[in-house]
């Protein structure tokens, strides 16, 4: 009898140890999404990290995680962002797909001013195009008519060619920008490298995107730029003062910019070879399209940084000028200004 009980027991025992093994390598249940944290700050540092479960293991390493507000798939199983707002995301795993988790993004602890900008706001507007893009002229023309309306003096176009075709005007980091800028087709435009939007089919959004630049993206810096050129040495010294209202942590991004180049384009199925482009990005003197830093600039202070660089020949200097563009903590162009490369000087531009 008592051996017939242990055989029992020993059973039993047999069976929970089979029954838990088999509970914890058990995939075939629902899949669940677990996010470490439900807010992350909106700086691109802070990240939310998710755990994948199916049933009660974890397979978070063979699972596909896709951010349900624009279909994209995550790398891997972290998600930072420099947007705010909330985002919902899910997980598949076999065919099976999670109910939806949503984390929100906040904005970052940057103060607001609580008077009006003393600065002019100007928006930078990255134009994505290349010469055999057949569609890329009329999406210029209708950008070029939108900076019309709102001034030359206030909207500057940054023309960023891409390396396909052949193009012989291809910038060579605007794979990086358009891929970090989301870009999906050719012509594209991004305001202040917040929104972005193609010229051929969402032309109704860069009214909005600007008027928010104005508005509710409104300055809390302003930017000054001095170009010395001299001409025997055939190089010039570009000096950039940035003076914030509040205190901040910003970026400092430089490019060289040519304007009316004449070279081929296609538009439709006709190659233009007196195509005139505008606004061509021939350089970025910054060591990143994101920017130099200059670290945190205390409010009514200023900081300032300055760049050397020798012109390639075949620039037109009369035609060239220099963009600076002042980058916040989010990773936006908060203002900007223009001077000439050929002994340009900008000063703070305040509002009258």
């Amino acid at each position: 009898m008592l051996r017939k009980t242990g055989y029992i027991l020993l059973a039993g025992m047999a069976f929970l140890a089979v029954a838990c093994e088999g509970q914890s390598g058990d995939d075939t249940g629902d899949i669940f999404l677990d996010a470490d944290k439900s807010s992350i700050t909106a700086d691109g540092n802070d990240a939310v990290t998710f755990t994948v479960f199916a049933g009660n293991t974890d397979v978070t390493a063979d699972a596909v995680i896709t951010c349900v507000n624009d279909g994209s798939v995550l790398e891997g199983p972290a998600f930072s962002t420099v947007t705010p707002g909330t985002y919902s995301f899910t997980a598949s795993y076999g065919g099976r797909v999670s109910i939806p988790v949503s984390v929100t993004a906040e904005q970052s602890g940057t103060d607001v001013p609580s008077e009006p900008s003393k600065f002019v706001r100007e928006v930078c507007i990255m134009y994505f195009t290349y010469q055999t893009c057949s569609f890329c002229p009329s999406g210029y023309r209708y950008l070029d008519m939108t900076v019309d309306i709102y001034g030359r003096d206030i909207l500057h176009i940054l023309s960023l060619h891409s390396a396909q075709g052949g193009d012989i005007m291809a910038f060579p980091q605007e794979d990086e920008i358009a891929k970090d800028m989301k870009v999906q087709g050719y012509p594209s435009a991004s305001v202040d490298m917040r929104q972005t939007l193609s010229l051929t089919n969402e032309q109704s959004l860069l009214d909005p995107a600007i008027e928010a630049a104005f508005g509710e993206y409104a300055a809390h810096c302003g930017v000054a730029v001095k170009s010395d050129y001299d001409e025997s040495a055939g190089s010039a010294e570009i000096t950039v003062e940035l003076a914030s209202e509040l205190t901040s942590t910003y970026r400092l991004a430089v490019y060289v910019v040519e304007n009316d180049i004449v070279a081929s384009q296609t538009e439709g199925q006709v190659s233009r070879p007196d195509y005139v482009h505008h606004y061509v990005a021939r350089r970025l003197l910054s060591s990143t399209y994101k920017g130099d830093n200059l670290g945190t600039v205390e409010k009514d202070a200023s900081a300032t940084r300055t760049y050397s660089v020798t012109p390639d020949q075949e620039w037109n200097l009369d035609n060239t000028s220099v963009y600076a563009l002042a980058i916040d903590e989010n990773g936006y162009v908060n203002n900007m200004a223009v001077c000439q490369f050929k002994d340009g000087d900008t000063p703070l531009n305040y509002v009258d």
